[in-house]
C-alpha cells in the first residue's frame, strides 16, 4: 500500500539533464550574446556542469551547493547565477522543461570580503 502511494506522489522525473538543458539555454541565447561571453564565462559553466556529479535537473539545490564548493570562490558564485538563469528559463511558461524552479528560494552566501589594501 505504501509502495503504491509513493510511485503516485513521487516528483515527475525530467528526462533532461543538468548538461543537456545548460545547451539548450545556451543555444537560445547565444543569438544574442557577444561571442567574447561565449568563450569566457558560458564556457566556464558549460566545463564545470560536465564535471557535476550532479545531472538530475529536479535537484537543483544540490546542484548550486556542489558548484558553490568548488575553487575559486568567486568564479563559483559567478558560475551558480549563470545556473540560476537557467532554471529560470527552464520552468517558464514558454519553454516549460520544468514544472517548478527547485532553486528559486536558494539563498546564495555572502560574497567573500576582498582585502583592504592599507
Amino acid at each position: 500500500m505504501a509502495e503504491a502511494y509513493r510511485s503516485q506522489t513521487a516528483a515527475p522525473v525530467c528526462p533532461h539533464t543538468v548538461s543537456e538543458v545548460w545547451a539548450m539555454f545556451l543555444q537560445e541565447r547565444s543569438i544574442a550574446l557577444c561571442p567574447t561571453s561565449l568563450t569566457s564565462d558560458y564556457r566556464q559553466v558549460t566545463k564545470w556542469l560536465a564535471r557535476c556529479p550532479v545531472q538530475d535537473l529536479a535537484q537543483g539545490r544540490q546542484v548550486l551547493i556542489w558548484l558553490l564548493s568548488q575553487k575559486p570562490t568567486l568564479a563559483a558564485r559567478r558560475v551558480c547565477m549563470y545556473v540560476r538563469s537557467m532554471y529560470r528559463w527552464a520552468c517558464a511558461e514558454d519553454v516549460g522543461l520544468i514544472s517548478g524552479n527547485p532553486v528559486a528560494n536558494f539563498r546564495m552566501p555572502k560574497a567573500p570580503q576582498k582585502a583592504c589594501c592599507d
